[in-house]
């Protein structure tokens, strides 16, 4: 399908979901994501660059060896979904159990690339 046909396209659902473009599009709040880095490197800029260019969501990162206090079911709370983009080894007991907790409790994950040679032990 061309670049032209999708975008008729998806205005035309859009004008079917809005009734005929009659009543204003409710806004919800923006997304929070938390973006956990640290232990590799990365090109900064364009990885930012692609949160930057969503709409509907706004973005803070955390670094290790600090992303565990943010990590927590009372810090996640300021959070709707955690982006692990890092690649760190050392957890300890506490620190798991309160992720494992936050992640019970039903906090959104995406787990991308490096992050899935995090905490090998």
């Amino acid at each position: 399908m061309s670049k032209a046909l999708l975008g008729a396209w998806l205005l035309l659902c859009l004008f079917i979901i809005n009734e005929g473009g009659t009543q204003k599009v409710q806004t919800n709040p923006p997304i929070r994501v938390l973006i956990v880095t640290g232990g590799h490197d990365f090109e900064r800029e364009p990885f930012f660059e692609m949160f930057r260019s969503f709409e509907g969501i706004t973005y803070e990162e955390v670094q290790h060896p600090h992303a565990h206090t943010r990590l927590t079911p009372e810090a996640g709370k300021q959070y709707d979904v955690i982006v692990l983009y890092d690649m760190w080894q050392p957890i300890s007991e506490e620190s798991k159990e309160a992720f494992v907790k936050l992640l019970k409790a039903g906090k959104g994950l995406v787990a991308l690339h490096h992050s899935l040679a995090s905490y090998q032990t």
